[in-house]
């Protein structure tokens, strides 16, 4: 299982550098597949997890993320905004690329956060 658990201190460690370079606090709300692995995902995500749903039935991509946007609905006013995704460990160093910004860039995101948050 080591794979699987990388897996998620990659995404754990994508979330603390939002948080480190732009100021962003993440949560995690994990809607997948049952695997025997559910309780160690659980405790891998446990510092940022607020949701943990796994199926036992193939759902379907599209059926999945409509399921995940009906699960969390109830949880939209606790967040100034609410992002779904799934960063596959294929695409993953390029996420980690993309949010890699410089400190006029961090500033200015930070800058557009305040001011959606004070209107």
């Amino acid at each position: 299982m080591p794979g699987q658990q990388k897996a998620c201190a990659s995404q754990i460690q994508f979330l603390l550098q939002l948080h480190n370079q732009l100021g962003i606090t993440t949560h995690i709300f994990v809607n997948t597949y049952s695997t025997p692995y559910d309780d160690l995902l659980k405790e891998w995500y446990s510092e940022r997890l607020v949701g943990f749903i796994a199926h036992d039935d193939v759902l379907g991509w599209e059926e999945l993320q409509h399921d995940s946007v009906m699960r969390t609905q109830t949880v939209y006013d606790h967040y100034d905004f609410v992002f779904f995704m799934r960063i596959d460990i294929m695409i993953k160093p390029f996420m980690f690329e993309r949010f890699r910004a410089t400190e006029e860039e961090r500033q200015s995101i930070k800058e557009k956060i305040l001011k959606i948050k004070s209107q």
